[in-house]
């Protein structure tokens, strides 16, 4: 592989795109589903098109011609995915096979999940075996078994991410709720791994630059609830606590099924990348502070 690889970035504008993104060399090309709030952040190495567009997705592989492709473009809405699950198979699937097809001597690194396990023990190594329960987990263990046909390729599992440069995501859910003085009802009975986008940037880089294959898992090393997670924030920021109601799974609507542990052992993981993630007490502290500033 070249010293400085041409790197194609599928979805770099979502959450972990925006933190990834900026980490490449100077030989990166990102692509973005829609125009990016801030128009400045787009160049000659960048666009904005549908993925699922054979046309779009065709004329970018020419135009690149990528050493490694990395692909962090999902629905990642569960609910989504379980009441569209055409337009889930042709976003979690088809532009895995697609890009795969178009490119198959770049090495693909793919970005999965922990919902492609039933959720039944918790604490899930790379060598247990997937049994997912929705559609979204589905769809994202489909890729991983295309992407795996190369030896070469690398899936990375993560867990429960957040942000607070991304709207949608649990972060922004409870503290905007609690910052506004909001009841807010938070998922008690599901443990899973949240990390920061940050974090998992450095060290999906750091992977990637240590040529790793295979499955690795990267997520966060603390095993929470949501409920958990929500009062950490509240705790962070001097929020109300008592606005945080805990509640269980079968008091949502919810059409797909949440694994109830989906917790990620990622402790190889931080050893090939010489990176460990931080908590998320210590990542709100730190946000709270740069807020001051």
């Amino acid at each position: 592989m070249p010293a400085e690889p041409r790197i194609l970035i599928t979805g770099a504008g979502g959450i972990l795109g925006q933190r990834f993104t900026p980490l490449c060399n100077t030989n990166t090309f990102a692509t973005y589903h829609h125009q990016p709030q801030n128009n400045t952040s787009l160049s000659e190495n960048t666009a904005v098109g549908d993925l699922t567009d054979e046309r779009f997705i065709g004329d970018l592989i020419k135009r690149v011609q990528p050493d490694v492709i990395v692909n962090l473009a999902a629905l990642t809405n569960v609910e989504r995915c379980e009441t569209d699950a055409a337009l889930a198979q042709r976003v979690n699937v088809g532009i895995v096979e697609k890009l795969l097809t178009l490119a198959p001597k770049a090495r693909f690194v793919q970005i999965s999940t922990d919902y492609v396990f039933d959720g039944a023990k918790g604490n899930y190594t790379p060598s247990d075996t997937p049994a997912p329960i929705s559609l979204y987990g589905q769809t994202k263990r489909d890729a991983e078994i295309m992407v795996l046909q190369n030896s070469n390729n690398l899936v990375v599992r993560t867990s429960g991410t957040y942000d607070w440069l991304e709207r949608h995501n649990l972060f922004t859910f409870f503290y905007n709720r609690l910052s506004t003085g909001k009841e807010t009802l938070a998922l008690a009975g599901c443990h899973y791994s949240p990390i920061w986008a940050d974090d998992l940037a450095k060290g999906l880089l750091s992977l990637i630059k240590t040529e790793a294959t295979g499955i690795i898992h990267y997520a966060g090393a603390e095993r929470q609830t949501r409920y958990d997670f929500a009062k950490t924030i509240a705790k962070a920021f001097n929020f109300d606590e008592s606005l945080i109601r805990p509640v269980m799974q079968e008091k949502f609507n919810w059409r797909a099924r949440r694994p109830e542990d989906s917790s990620l052992d990622s402790s190889l993981g931080f050893a090939h990348a010489q990176y460990k993630p931080q908590s998320s007490s210590r990542t709100c502290s730190q946000y709270r502070k740069n807020m001051k500033r």
